[in-house]
């Protein structure tokens, strides 16, 4: 049996492949090997299959399958499209990574290995596979979504906290009039008005962060 990410391969059934069809493989295998283009996983990969084939004479369907996987995302068409794909990688594609690994970061497990390397790295430049993952599901689209739209509220404007039970801050903090000290731009909540702020209650100097879903302007009445 072969491990993978920490799972069990258990496909065992149907046909073995050997002979000159898996050799064949292992030689292209270990020609992508010495130009340095497998990955670390595809590398480890080789080693376990050909101590297996070594040992008993073939490769399950399973392996066999995996083999033609990596193949195939190394054959000239694969290559090209992460040619391009790297070539066309902008400034627009980068905001949107960043904003979403900057999210992630904020609500882990999630991409959190891809996040840490994101925010570390400034040039690094993921799989078109993994950006889709975490740019394009329906999450992201709304943290980008919320990035993308302007502050309701400017430093200096006076606001009331709602004191809806939806209001997840300290109760005494419920109805208060607060003064805004700061807009923060990194998004971590995907919810509608999750953008957030630095506040202070009147005539108070401990700030705490606040949503802007959970603020209202202040009352006519006490302006």
């Amino acid at each position: 049996m072969y491990y993978r990410r920490g799972y069990v391969n258990r496909n065992n059934t149907g046909p073995r492949h050997e002979g000159d069809k898996v050799l064949s493989k292992f030689k292209e295998l270990d020609s992508l090997g010495e130009n340095n283009e497998l990955t670390e996983w595809e590398s480890n990969f080789l080693q376990s299959i050909r101590k297996g084939y070594e040992k008993y004479g073939s490769l399950t369907e399973g392996q066999f399958s995996t083999v033609e996987k990596i193949l195939k995302r190394h054959c000239p068409e694969a290559r090209k499209a992460r040619e391009d794909w790297r070539a066309n990688f902008g400034p627009v594609q980068r905001y949107n990574l960043e904003v979403m690994a900057k999210y992630y970061e904020a609500n882990p497990p999630y991409f959190a290995q891809a996040a840490k390397q994101i925010l570390s790295e400034p040039d690094f430049i993921p799989t078109q596979k993994l950006y889709k993952a975490m740019c394009e599901n329906k999450y992201a689209q709304r943290v980008l979504d919320l990035a993308a739209s302007d502050h309701k509220f400017s430093i200096g404007d006076i606001c009331q906290v709602r004191e809806s039970k939806a209001v997840t801050l300290h109760p005494k903090l419920k109805g208060r009039l607060v003064a805004i000290l700061e807009t923060k731009e990194d998004i971590v909540n995907a919810a509608k008005g999750a953008r957030r702020y630095l506040a202070v209650v009147l005539g108070e100097t401990e700030p705490f962060t606040v949503e802007e879903r959970w603020l209202k302007k202040m009352p006519k009445r006490l302006g």
